[in-house]
């Protein structure tokens, strides 16, 4: 299994995130078969809260969803030689930190804690596995997550579509709904972009001819994904976001894929709602660890100091310079 062959290391999807301003910052070191590769975001830091900054220095950041320094080997020396490269390209293009969303089947938090100023098991996300018969994941569902689903294929029509236009309108009716931030909000060439991404697809649930529920998801050699999700609340009864997700699994495993990314909560609580609707089916669950690393220490917290003396929050936030003065 080749992780860095998975959608999310792909220079493509993490061009989907680069705004203006903003560009796709690439790292790749080998020595014979040894690799270490990572790919985020860069971005230039023009603002602390309310002061404008005209320094020229920059922080990375991974792009929406999963990424993260990926290594081939555990070895220690190897990894030693290729961070000391990477700091110092970062530092010759001024870049003074960076935060890090890992990949559930990325080991290297794990494995090398010692190298970040920050590295934390953030919380649990829910893992399908495909290599199971399709059988054997139907039995590991709760018995009324199964009537839910032939109730479901009795009423209500899957297809793959195009129609991004009312997944746009879903989705944003969604996020507004249930409070979202603007992380999660994008613009309409955003949504074009991921429907043109050879591997994104989008899928819906039709009552009649109503659209209920659409999603895009990804597909990569060994991996799917649940990218974005959108849902219509007068229909919420139907449950078509239980149907959408057990039809995606069939197409997932019936094209070779072996795990199925479903993510994890909006908060790391064990009782968190999406949380528990993820883990009806399936009770395989990885580790999602966030880290941060700094490379000029000098800057770095400067802006943070500069951060601090403008806001009364008192808030553990790694590249909090970034966050809005409330």
């Amino acid at each position: 299994m080749n992780l860095i062959d998975d959608v999310y290391y792909t220079k493509e999807y993490v061009s989907l995130y680069a705004e203006e301003n903003a560009e796709v910052f690439e790292f790749e070191y080998k020595d014979g078969d040894k690799i270490f590769y990572t790919t985020s975001i860069k971005r230039p830091i023009n603002r602390i809260g309310n002061e404008i900054v005209e320094d020229g220095y920059c922080d990375l950041e991974t792009a929406y969803g999963y990424g993260g320094f990926y290594c081939n080997v555990d070895d220690q020396l190897f990894v030693k030689k290729a961070l000391s490269l990477y700091k110092k390209k970062c530092l010759d293009e001024k870049i003074i930190a960076e935060f890090i969303r890992f990949h559930a089947f990325n080991e290297f938090p794990k494995n090398h804690n010692n190298l970040f100023d920050l590295n934390l098991h953030d919380r649990n996300i829910v893992i399908v596995d495909l290599e199971q018969s399709k059988e054997q994941r139907w039995l590991g569902y709760p018995k009324k997550t199964r009537n839910l689903l032939r109730k479901c294929k009795k009423e209500l029509i899957f297809s793959k579509t195009s129609n991004v236009d009312g997944f746009i309108d879903l989705y944003e009716k969604t996020m507004q709904r249930n409070n979202a931030s603007d992380f999660y909000f994008f613009d309409n060439k955003y949504y074009q972009a991921l429907l043109q991404n050879t591997d994104m697809e989008l899928y819906e649930i039709r009552k009649d001819d109503v659209v209920i529920a659409s999603a895009f998801f990804m597909f990569s050699d060994d991996f799917s994904h649940y990218h974005l999700s959108a849902n219509n609340y007068e229909f919420r009864q139907h449950n078509a976001n239980y149907y959408i997700l057990d039809e995606i699994f069939d197409i997932a495993k019936d094209r070779g894929k072996k795990y199925f990314i479903l993510g994890g909560g909006t908060t790391s609580a064990e009782d968190d709602s999406l949380y528990k609707f993820k883990k009806k089916f399936s009770s395989l669950v990885k580790p999602f660890y966030i880290s941060g690393k700094i490379y000029n220490k000098d800057i770095y917290f400067k802006y943070v100091k500069k951060w601090e003396e403008q806001s009364e929050l008192n808030i553990r936030y790694f590249l909090k310079y970034r966050r809005d003065i409330r």
